[in-house]
């Protein structure tokens, strides 16, 4: 089946093929650092590329700010301490989960108990897929086709799935 995907950033719809997937930004904090609140405890488990759970702790850095508040940076040495092969960076200040290199896909179980305060369904796993570039021979799903760009905020995808 063919798929069509718009993007108002480039870097998200190249997340987007390499196989990423995207929660939420963090609240806007207007008395301090931005980050997430009440994930101490909190779990996220994913399933690919590999196996593996994070249980967030308390950032020793964060002594002197707020101890239940968890920074990208306080995420991202927690959740890549365990999980070697996933990146954790940023689209449009939404934290976003991608394979160091793309191979199949992230997918996180929606069974985490941090799953929602990061912005993961709670409902379904959140699965990303990884897109074979055209010219992959034989081309098979999934796989992305065609893309363009219609000015600097919009940017579509034609997929094979």
């Amino acid at each position: 089946m063919n798929k069509v995907y718009k993007f108002q950033d480039i870097i998200e719809a190249q997340y987007f093929l390499n196989g990423a997937i995207v929660g939420n930004a963090p609240p806007k904090n207007s008395q301090g650092p931005s980050g997430y609140y009440g994930l101490i405890g909190l779990t996220l488990i994913f399933t690919a590329p590999t196996a593996g759970t994070v249980t967030f702790v308390a950032a020793a850095d964060q002594a002197d700010i707020d101890p239940n508040i968890l920074q990208l940076q306080d995420i991202k040495a927690q959740v890549q301490a365990v999980m070697g092969g996933v990146t954790v960076t940023t689209v449009n200040r939404k934290i976003t989960f991608v394979e160091t290199t793309p191979t199949h896909g992230v997918t996180l179980a929606n069974t985490g108990t941090a799953n929602g305060i990061l912005g993961f369904d709670i409902n379904i796993p959140s699965v990303g897929k990884y897109y074979a570039p055209p010219g992959t021979s034989p081309l098979a799903a999934p796989a992305w086709t065609w893309a363009y760009s219609v000015n600097e905020n919009m940017h579509v995808v034609f997929t094979l799935e």
